[in-house]
């Protein structure tokens, strides 16, 4: 594997680590919609670090086959169970449905 490469999955490993040391600062509520905001979080964490790991060992297309839930698990972060987006900005460029 370049050199390249392997430090930009470095560079990935370390931004989610960060995000990881950040969230884990925080108390969260038990209401329902917390509890799934944070378990589609930790789900994108989880698919992420498989990608990385996926990728290290030589495994490209399986890690490919991880972005698209990868992408749902972040889509869904964003909106509410009505399909409304939290961030209006971001409901312009999402197809619909915006679970996908």
């Amino acid at each position: 594997m370049p050199t390249t490469v392997v430090a930009e999955l470095k560079q990935a490993e370390d931004a989610v680590n960060e995000v990881k040391r950040i969230l884990s600062k925080y108390g969260f509520s038990d209401e329902e919609w917390s509890t799934v905001v944070i378990g589609f979080i930790a789900q994108a964490i989880e698919h992420h670090e498989a990608i990385l790991l996926l990728l290290r060992s030589g495994l490209v297309g399986s890690g490919f086959a991880l972005l698209r839930p990868l992408v749902s698990c972040i889509i869904n972060v964003f909106t509410n169970r009505q399909g409304c987006c939290i961030v209006d900005s971001l409901c312009r460029c999402l197809p619909h449905p915006l679970f996908v």
